[in-house]
This record gives structure tokens, sequence and C-alpha cells, in this order.
């Protein structure tokens, strides 16, 4: 099911008969889950299964909820600021994902997918030698190999997963295990009340034993079209829009989609990952016209996807996509520290 379509049903706020079936049938299922999270990590708290080195300082950025924390747009910001970094991808979802990061990252970092990190490294070395630090991306449960420094995400607007493994919440794992992590960074908090960002920051020192090393929000600068087809965020104001997307969280893209759009006429959300087909875009693209939109807005994700499919052929509406823009609130310069500390201690 989409997730943004089950999000109701996890959160309670559908309140019908064949939610509270659904809930009840995912609450049975939970247990099952947690018996094989809880085996799992006792094999590698135990040392009867072993964590593999990956022969450089190794990064591990990930999260303990499924869907979007804004994971990736950490990891960009880290190759960026490192030298000879590698980037280490589980690389499940096609060549979609490494596209994007290496359209972000450009020639600053190198880039290897893998589900196998161990062999992703391998090769990513083989390439390129002069690698200084492994970027995991994704790697909090990835605990078949070694890590240097354990970063999770905390996302400001669903933190943890309404308390509930999967498949009847969002947890990857129970929140007690956050005590493995290093750092906690919470990301969105620009959409979060001070006093609401406040709790999270407290219940992270009743799991962790200290608070969040950083505060990040994800703002939009500008939209971005094909060419020098930007649009300034003033002149998007004007703009009746439809956005689309398949992300993880996609109530974030649409609450921003909104906060900066003249009008939003529709969206249409799509499991994370979605692999779209050239009729299915051409006919959102054309109903957007219909519906009397200027333009399709979808994240740069989904544009990875979209941008081969379209060639060739001329869209009824212009197709925008934000362009993301990372900020500290609070904690750059001493997650910048932790980080280069833990580098310089691999070297």
């Amino acid at each position: 099911m989409n997730l943004s379509r089950l999000i109701p049903v996890l959160d309670g706020s559908d309140a019908s008969m064949r939610a509270s079936v659904m809930r009840g049938m995912l609450r049975c299922a939970e247990p099952v889950y947690r018996c094989a999270v809880r085996q799992r990590n006792r094999a590698f708290d135990r040392g009867s299964r072993k964590s593999l080195p990956l022969g450089r300082p190794t990064i591990s950025v990930g999260n303990i909820t499924t869907g979007g924390t804004g994971k990736t747009p950490l990891v960009i910001d880290l190759a960026r600021r490192l030298e000879h970094a590698g980037i280490l991808l589980r690389g499940y979802h096609g060549e979609d994902e490494t596209l994007e990061l290496r359209q972000a990252v450009g020639d600053t970092a190198q880039v290897e997918a893998n589900p196998d990190r161990a062999a992703g490294a391998r090769a990513l070395l083989a390439r390129a030698p002069q690698t200084r630090v492994l970027l995991l991306d994704d790697g909090f449960q990835h605990r078949q190999v070694q890590r240097d420094l354990d970063l999770v995400l905390i996302d400001a607007t669903r933190p943890f997963g309404f308390d509930h493994l999967l498949p009847r919440g969002l947890l990857r794992e129970p929140v007690e295990n956050l005590k493995r992590a290093d750092a906690v960074i919470v990301t969105r908090c620009d959409q979060l009340h001070p006093d609401a960002l406040c709790e999270l920051d407290n219940r992270v020192i009743e799991l962790t034993g200290k608070p969040p090393i950083a505060h990040v929000s994800h703002r939009w600068s500008a939209l971005r079209g094909e060419g020098s087809d930007d649009v300034s965020l003033d002149n998007f104001r004007g703009l009746r829009v439809v956005g689309v997307c398949g992300i993880g969280n996609p109530e974030a893209f649409e609450r921003t989609l909104k906060q900066h759009a003249g009008r939003v006429q529709a969206m249409a959300t799509f499991q994370d990952h979605h692999h779209y087909s050239r009729q299915q875009i051409v006919g959102i693209i054309d109903q957007a016209k219909r519906d009397f939109a200027d333009a399709v807005v979808t994240t740069e994700k989904d544009y990875v996807k979209w941008q081969p499919l379209l060639k060739g052929v001329e869209p009824a509406l212009p197709v925008l996509r934000p362009v993301l823009t990372m900020s500290y609130r609070h904690g750059e310069h001493a997650l910048e520290s932790l980080v280069r500390k833990v580098v310089g201690r691999g070297a």
C-alpha cells in the first residue's frame, strides 16, 4: 500500500472499522518482526556475527524509522566537506538512486551501489585508492560492516514511527537501540514548534544520554526547470501547480509545496522508489493541464527517473523540482569537528 495512504491507519487518525481491523492485524505481526530484530542484534552484540572492516574510516548515516528522514542530503553535505570521500549505497532501487547522488556530488566523491557493502567498498577502493573516508548511506541497521561513527537522523515531523515497530508502525528497531548511535541529528526541525522540538530533544537525551548534536532544516531556495527555466520562490507564489512524488515522506513535500505555491490543485503520491512509465508521467502532466495548473512539481529524486522517459516528449506543462538547501539551525561545527576527528584518527 502507498505509505501516504497507510499513515492515517498507523497514526490512528483513521477511526474507521476497516482501519481498526488493519491496525489489529498489523499489531499481530509486530512481535514477529521484533523477535527477528532482537535476535539479529544479539548476534552482533555477542560477537557470533562479525562486522567487517572496510579499510578506511567509515561513517554511517542512518535512521531508526522507515521512510525519508533526509539521509541523502546529509551524505551529500559530508561528501562535499571531506576530501576524497566514497559513498556506499545499498543499490536496491536501481540506477536512479545512484544517478541522483552522482549528479549531486559531481567529481567530489566516488559512488558505489551494492547491497554487499564490503564488496562495494572493495570495488570503490580498487577504482579510487585515494579515497580517505567511506560514507554509508542508510547504514545504521547494516551491522555487517564496521563503522567508526554512527550518525542517526530523526525526522522531527514523525520522530519515532508512531511508537510501533514494523509493520504496525514505522520503527525499524526499538527506540532503545538509539543508544548504539554516536550522535543524533534532528532533521526538518523548522516544521516543529520550538516547545515540541525541546520535548523531542529531551526524549533523545532519555534514550541516548546526550542531546542531539545538530538540528537541520531543508528549505527550498528556488524551483528548477529545464535548462535555464528556473523559477524564483517569489514568482512561484503566483502559480497553480500539481505535486507528484514517490518518496519516503510525501507529507513533508506536500506541506512545503503548499507553503510556497500559489495554489496546489492536486497531489499524486506513490510508494517510495516508485518506477514510473512514460505513459504515466505524460498522463499526469496532461491531467494537470486539464486541471488548469501552470506547472507540475516533483522532487529531484523523482525527476531523475522522469528525465530519460521524457526524452523526445514535449510536456504539456513545465516540470519543476525544488532546489533544496540543507541548513544547520544548531550544531554544524560540532558535527564537522566530530566527523573530522574520526577521519583524522583513521589517517
